[in-house]
């Protein structure tokens, strides 16, 4: 099955009213105009949980393919832009603490998590960097 075409989390940013400063202020290490946003692979969208809409990787965004329709229909553009901006955040953690680190908080966090409330959407809710990425998208978008 061939690829399709990425899109770029810019396009997806520019759909609504942001404002630029702030967006640069909150992931300064991003260039949103050159963030690659694509289905994930069959292959790796099998680990995702079924409630994962997207993941983001130091070079770019996976997401869904009924994620990648809504985002490439339009719908729900505030709805896109607080995802994308959440991903965005991710990306800019992997730049800023590099893999290592942000594999190592990120699990610690969340086993943490577990260990005290026994639930994977609690311990996952409290991991860090999930915080901080829902609070900058909460931030820049504007929505919850």
């Amino acid at each position: 099955m061939p690829r399709s075409p990425a899109l770029m989390a810019g396009d997806v940013l520019a759909s609504v009213d942001l404002d630029p400063g702030l967006v640069r202020s909150v992931i300064p290490r991003i260039r949103p105009d050159r963030i690659k946003i694509r289905v994930g692979p069959w292959w790796f969208r099998m680990v995702w949980g079924s409630r994962i809409a997207a993941i983001a990787l130091p070079w770019g965004v996976y997401v869904r393919p009924a994620v990648m329709e809504r985002l490439r229909s339009g719908s729900e553009p505030l709805r896109n832009a607080r995802l994308i901006m959440h991903e965005l955040v991710h990306v800019e953690q992997w730049r800023r603490l590099g893999g290592a680190r942000l594999i190592g908080r990120y699990s610690a966090d969340y086993v943490r998590g577990l260990v005290k409330t026994r639930s994977h959407w609690e311990a996952y809710r409290g991991v860090r960097t999930e915080v901080e990425a829902r609070a900058a998208a909460r931030l820049v978008v504007g929505i919850d």
